[in-house]
């Protein structure tokens, strides 16, 4: 090159001034996104998903149970982007499904909600991402769900936009019943008021023979609100297979990790480390136990896999931690 010219640019600056953050912590997404969705969620919204196949999969998910969702990602032709986002502009589709490259571009006025259902690689995509509301002095909402191994990229975007990501419960089937109340008793009224069910008589009857007719109501309102959902047994909260027999007191999961007295490692450090970087109170960490080369500590089986996820690969006093689930004592 003759006469090159150096043209240095700042660091663009991570920051989110007008956007109330939130993150919720599940093992369902689904089952959560659609409690956030029926409770309390208004207006429009898009929802990140890291990959095309998670796209397509959520729109499936959300189109199943009679939600207006569109998907939008690389493999679409510019006339099917087209279309997706005439709907979305024009209202018939409130929520927009994308992933981060897909995304670039769109510029829809009045996103009143952005959401992570699977959390950005990185803390510059997901202050791209929900830098989508907030826009032109508006407040927006960004909401991220996270399961527990997710938390410590969680705290690394804390970190580096230098913000504070609350933490919030899910709305309950209760919450969404009783926001969707009087709307249920409307529909109801209307088609009681119509009298043409007579052709489901029958069935009722049938139904009322082994069932009251309460019972038999309540069921068909939950078949009528959740579709296929309410034919599935209740899943079970359990622990994953390998935190069920670490050998911990009842109640806790017993960990392993690499570090130990060779290390200077004392048990303040863990505490501290563990109820800093897993976000829990340091009294809730159970019995440690140190050794030259490695050390076990005990943990609540309610934030095992949060804490394996926080501290996995992380440090304390510089030496790079690996933690797993210990074995059963023999």
């Amino acid at each position: 090159m003759r006469a090159p010219k150096n043209v240095t640019i700042s660091k663009e600056e991570l920051t989110v001034p007008l956007i109330e953050q939130y993150y919720f912590e599940t093992k369902d997404k689904i089952e959560g996104l659609c409690r956030l969705l029926d409770a309390e969620i208004d207006g429009k919204l898009i929802i990140f998903c890291r990959t095309k196949k998670g796209v397509d999969d959520l729109s499936i998910a959300l189109s199943s149970r009679g939600y207006m969702a569109e998907g939008l990602h690389g493999d679409l032709s510019q006339n099917q982007r087209d279309r997706v986002m005439k709907k979305f502009r024009e209202g018939s589709v409130d929520v927009l499904i994308a992933t981060d490259v897909a995304a670039r571009g769109i510029d829809v006025d009045n996103i009143t909600h952005v959401i992570n259902f699977d959390i950005p690689q990185d803390p510059e995509s997901y202050v791209h991402r929900i830098g989508r509301t907030g826009r032109a002095g508006n407040t927006g909402v960004a909401m991220t769900f996270i399961t527990p191994r997710e938390f410590r990229q969680l705290k690394l975007i804390e970190r580096t936009v230098k913000t504070k990501i609350q933490r919030r419960q899910l709305p309950t089937a209760a919450n969404v019943i009783e926001r969707q109340r009087d709307q249920i008793i409307t529909k109801m009224q209307t088609v009681l008021e119509l009298n043409a069910y007579h052709d489901y008589m029958p069935i009722a009857e049938s139904l009322l023979d082994d069932y009251s007719a309460e019972e038999v109501a309540a069921a068909a309102l939950k078949l009528m609100q959740e579709g296929n959902k309410a034919l599935e047994a209740p899943q079970e909260d359990v622990l994953a297979k390998d935190l069920q027999n670490t050998g911990g007191r009842p109640g806790m999961v017993r960990l392993f990790m690499n570090i130990g007295r060779s290390q200077k490692i004392m048990v303040k450090d863990i505490v501290s480390t563990i109820a800093i970087e897993a976000d829990i109170p340091a009294r809730d960490i159970g019995l440690i136990n140190i050794y030259d080369k490695f050390t076990f500590v005990e943990v609540p089986e309610d934030v095992a896999e949060k804490v394996i996820g926080a501290m996995n690969r992380n440090f304390i006093k510089g030496y790079k931690v690996n933690i797993e689930p210990a074995k059963a004592r023999r």
